[in-house]
């Protein structure tokens, strides 16, 4: 099947997130296409519109990793200041000092990092 209505539709879908199983369902009702048919129509057509369809998905992306960039930086400076204004917080009842912050900050370092690979990773 080569439509480029169809094909427009599906990298659409793909771009906004919608599930495989959900878009299969449109095309079997739009077109008549059986299941099985339908689903190696949308297989061919993210492998060819590949770094379309990451363009599209990469706004939403970006936000997410923004977001948590944003919150782990805010987590760990924020952590940082209070156990220098003195604030303990232990860790699972560990009788450790600091733990509890030290397991904070680096929450906060983590989400840091996961959002910075997440804006530059490329998403399938």
């Amino acid at each position: 099947m080569n439509d480029p209505e169809i094909t427009r539709y599906v990298v659409k879908a793909l771009g906004k997130h919608n599930s495989i199983n959900q878009i299969t369902v449109d095309i079997c009702e739009k077109t008549g296409m059986k299941w099985d048919e339908a689903q190696k129509f949308i297989e061919t057509v993210q492998v060819e519109y590949e770094d379309e369809i990451i363009q599209r998905q990469r706004p939403l992306l970006v936000i997410l990793a923004t977001f948590s960039i944003i919150t782990g930086l805010t987590l760990s400076i924020g952590m940082v200041v209070a156990t220098m204004n003195g604030l303990i917080i232990f860790f699972l009842r560990m009788p450790i000092p600091y733990l509890g912050n030290i397991m904070i900050i680096l929450a906060g370092l983590a989400m840091v990092g996961g959002g910075i690979m997440g804006a530059l990773k490329k998403s399938k």
